[in-house]
């Protein structure tokens, strides 16, 4: 073989293993998004939390009171767990019996329902808060469901009322 065909031999060649390099990345992107379009969507696209907020209490040292709604626009039911905020040591969800509070250890929210945490059924009761929970702040409320996928939103702090 002469000195050019064996150039022309080994150009070929390179640019073949060129290709197939340039192209394994995109050849593995394509076929991995085929298996993974077949499974259930990511958790925080079936849920949707509008409107949370944090009310203070009237009372230094009450337990603040975390208020939101959140949508269920998935296919099955969820439920959810805890109510966790940033700065806090103690959350508890709660429902109010006439003046009392009572626990719930957790609350479901059926497909195409919409779950409101407010004044007058169930909340969350956040105590042992830091100095950073004051009127006007931004702070993280994280949302944990029973599939232990968490949700963390911003919420504003307002004082009591």
């Amino acid at each position: 073989m002469s000195k050019h065909k064996w150039l022309i031999a080994v150009l070929i060649i390179g640019g073949l293993v060129g290709a197939v390099m340039l192209l394994w990345p995109l050849w593995q992107t394509a076929t991995e998004s085929d298996t993974e379009a077949s499974q259930a969507p990511d958790f925080g696209s079936t849920i949707r939390v509008e409107s949370p907020r944090i009310m203070l209490p009237e009372r230094a040292g009450g337990a603040a009171r975390v208020y939101l709604d959140i949508t269920n626009i998935g296919e099955q039911t969820a439920l959810l767990t805890e109510v966790r905020l940033a700065h806090a040591s103690a959350t508890g969800m709660q429902e109010t019996e006439g003046p009392a509070w009572m626990p719930v250890a957790n609350l479901a929210i059926e497909p195409g329902e919409t779950l409101s945490l407010h004044p007058d059924g169930e909340f969350a009761a956040i105590s042992n808060y830091d100095s950073n929970v004051v009127p006007g702040a931004m702070i993280d409320v994280t949302l944990v469901f029973g599939t232990s996928a968490a949700i963390t939103v911003p919420a504003q702090v307002f004082k009591a009322v």
